[in-house]
């Protein structure tokens, strides 16, 4: 694993801050390369955990063949798993504070199979390219937008109110 995809000081600082604009960079499934094996680094937010596994086909759903590594003291855990690979299943084996055993979906994956199945699936978004430049908000038209929002909103709370108070005399 690159020394990029590892969970730093500084993304534990960050994410704790709530700053951590890139986190998603970080969490989730990532194809990578790692001592000259092909994988897929995994890293998840589970700050109550007693301990976190990832499952999924590239192990046959093995509770213990991929435990995570906690990393700091906010709870996220990472691991790389060598022969996993893009468009596998997986989820995240948790046993919660009180010895619950969870099976969860990752919140930071960018695919999933399709219902009545709850498993993540690992994909690459490293090279997609938008295909259809107008359904993209920028940041620019979001606040052009939001602005409009508001106003309407304003005008329309201030006119009912203004139009009740006079009913009321």
């Amino acid at each position: 694993m690159g020394v990029s995809m590892k969970f730093t000081d500084l993304d534990q600082y960050l994410f704790g801050q709530g700053t951590n604009y890139e986190v998603y960079k970080k969490l989730g499934a990532h194809p990578t390369t790692y001592r000259r094996k092909k994988g897929v680094y995994f890293a998840v937010w589970a700050p109550n955990a007693q301990s976190v596994s990832v499952i999924g086909e590239f192990n046959d759903w093995e509770e213990e063949a991929n435990p995570m590594e906690k990393v700091g003291p906010i709870g996220v855990y990472e691991v790389f798993v060598p022969g996993a690979k893009i468009g596998q299943l997986y989820k995240f084996f948790i046993v919660g504070a009180h010895g619950e055993k969870l099976y969860k979906a990752d919140p930071y994956a960018n695919e999933a199979e399709l219902r009545p199945g709850t498993a993540s699936r690992i994909t690459d978004i490293t090279d997609y390219k938008w295909k259809d430049a107008t359904s993209r908000l920028t940041a620019h038209s979001l606040y052009h937008l939001l602005f409009a929002l508001s106003r309407t909103f304003l005008f329309y709370f201030l006119s009912s109110f203004s139009s009740a108070s006079a009913t009321q005399i």
